[in-house]
Order: structure tokens, then C-alpha cells, then sequence
């Protein structure tokens, strides 16, 4: 189970970055399609892409390349985008079922060394959320005496009857159904309850690392070779059923110039993309005076 806090470093070639992209994208259409339901995810999915295993297997450098990969093409269309974060969300949830006491104390520890790390290095539009995540999740162990005490909780949370607490903002479903008692900003709540918890903090990460992979797609999409990449993710999103659209092109008009209007215009639908071939041929005026 894996929060995805940062995308490794390192090099990839072109085709291994389609690659990993492409294939993630399929296995999370292949996991919306059973509802993700485990059972059907271990028995009918992931036999279907164990050539390409490695982009999916948990905690590996190249998981990780995938994921991050991914959210950031996805941006080329809405409607993609809200399926991928949908369907990430549903594969931390099947992961957390298969995680064990071991992997839980890991994972944890990973988590509030990351967390910290990242509220260090963020500028200081975000640190203070980072730091309100990194404060939940040592106040959540803390409220269990400690890791292991938290993990034993997690897998006996079908047995387990002795509330802990943890912020009120990572249990809001229940707050709105009435289902906790608050006291000081905290939820009392069962170990039962925990993987909703779990969520909660996956989803928080997920938002505050959505904002730069948003930025950073306005600044590959105008590589012709991601931009071919983007609309390729967007075919294979069209054949599984997603009523994608063109492109949000108005998102990222105050990012384009008119040195990169021609590769930028590769992401056009068929009939722009004509009419600013014809423009740039015929056309007396140049980029900036056609458009002021």
C-alpha cells in the first residue's frame, strides 16, 4: 500500500515512459471494471498484465515512475483525470486489505518520514498542510501507543472494540452520518473505521501533490512527443468508455507563447488543428496580432 508522496528520479526512454503510462491506465479500467473487488482483481486482472507486472507491483521504483506518470498525462483530458484519481483510490483500498502487521509498521514508518520530508521542502504555500497531515498521522500512532499497537488494531478491527482518536478531517463521512463522538477537534472512532481513516489521509496527499502535477504538464505538454503520449492515453480512454473531449486548451492559454503555439497546436481536435495550419500558410498576420 503506497501514498505516493514523490515521483523517484532518474532516467527513462520514451517508450518505457508509453509503456508504464498506458499499462497502468488499462489495469486501473480492468480494476473499475470489477468494482474493485479483490478477489477478482488477484484472480482475473493481474493475470492479464504479468508481462508488464512491473509498473503495478507494490513499492517498487517503477510502481512509483507509473503512478506519477500517469497523473500528470492525465491532465490532457478532465474527465481522464477524475478516473485515474477515482481508480488509484479504489487500488490503495484493495491493497490496504491484503496489507498484514508487518507491512502496516512499514508502511506507517515510511509514511511519517516522508510526511516530514515533504513539509521541509514545500514552499510555503503548502508546508503548513503538509504539517497538518504529518501532525494527524504521529497523532493517530500516538493514540495507540505506537505503530505496532496501531497495526495489531488495523488487522484485528473486525474483533477490536476500543476506540482511538484521530482528526475530525479524515472521518468526515462519518461525522456527516452522525456515526462518532468529537471532543477537541478529534473523532473517537473503532479500529474498524481505519481504513476509512487510511483513505482519508491517501486522498489529502493526492490533492496536495495534484497542484504540481498540473503545473507540470503545462510544461511537457508542449514536448510533441508526451503531447503524442497524452492523445494516445486519450484513445485508449475513448475504447474502455470514457466519454473524453477535446482537450482543456483555455486551462493553459495564459501559458502558451507564439513560439510554442505549433507544438502545443498537435493537441488541437482535427478541425483547429487545420485551421492553424491554413492560418500560419496564408495568413499575413503573425501568432500575436491574431490573437490580441
Amino acid at each position: 500500500m503506497a501514498f505516493y508522496l514523490n515521483p523517484p528520479s532518474g532516467i527513462l526512454s520514451l517508450s518505457e515512459v508509453r509503456l508504464a503510462i498506458l499499462t497502468r491506465f488499462k489495469f486501473l479500467a480492468e480494476l473499475y471494471r470489477v468494482k474493485g473487488d479483490s478477489e477478482a482483481v488477484w484472480s482475473k486482472v493481474a493475470p492479464k498484465f504479468i508481462a508488464d507486472a512491473q509498473y503495478l507491483m507494490e513499492g517498487t521504483t517503477t510502481d512509483r515512475c507509473a503512478h506519477f506518470l500517469l497523473r500528470l498525462v492525465a491532465h490532457v483530458d478532465p474527465l481522464v483525470l477524475e478516473f485515474v484519481t477515482h481508480c488509484e483510490r479504489m487500488l490503495f483500498k484493495v491493497r490496504m486489505e491484503a496489507l498484514n502487521s508487518t507491512g502496516f509498521c512499514k508502511m506507517f514508518g515510511k509514511l511519517r518520514r516522508h510526511l516530514y520530508l515533504a513539509s521541509m521542502d514545500a514552499d510555503d504555500g503548502e508546508r503548513r498542510n503538509w504539517q497538518l497531515i504529518s501532525e494527524a498521522v504521529v497523532a493517530l500512532v500516538e493514540s495507540k501507543g505506537g505503530s505496532q499497537q496501531l497495526a495489531n488494531a488495523f488487522t484485528a478491527q473486525s474483533t477490536s472494540t476500543q476506540p482511538f482518536l484521530v482528526p475530525f478531517t479524515f472521518v468526515l463521512p462519518l461525522i456527516r452520518t452522525r456515526q462518532v463522538i468529537l471532543s477537541g477537534g478529534f473523532a473517537e472512532i473503532l479500529p474498524a473505521d481505519l481504513p476509512l481513516v487510511l483513505t482519508g489521509i491517501f486522498d489529502k496527499i493526492t490533492a496536495l501533490t495534484a497542484k504540481r502535477s498540473s503545473d507540470a504538464f503545462c510544461q511537457t505538454v508542449i514536448d510533441e512527443r508526451i503531447a503524442q503520449v497524452a492523445n494516445e492515453l486519450k484513445a485508449v480512454a475513448y475504447e474502455y468508455g470514457i466519454n473524453v473531449g477535446p482537450p482543456p486548451i483555455a486551462k493553459y492559454r495564459s501559458k502558451v507563447n507564439s513560439e510554442q503555439i505549433d507544438q502545443f497546436s498537435l493537441l488541437f481536435p482535427p478541425c483547429m488543428r487545420h485551421l492553424h495550419r491554413e492560418l500560419r500558410a496564408k495568413h499575413r498576420l503573425k501568432h500575436h496580432q491574431r490573437v490580441s
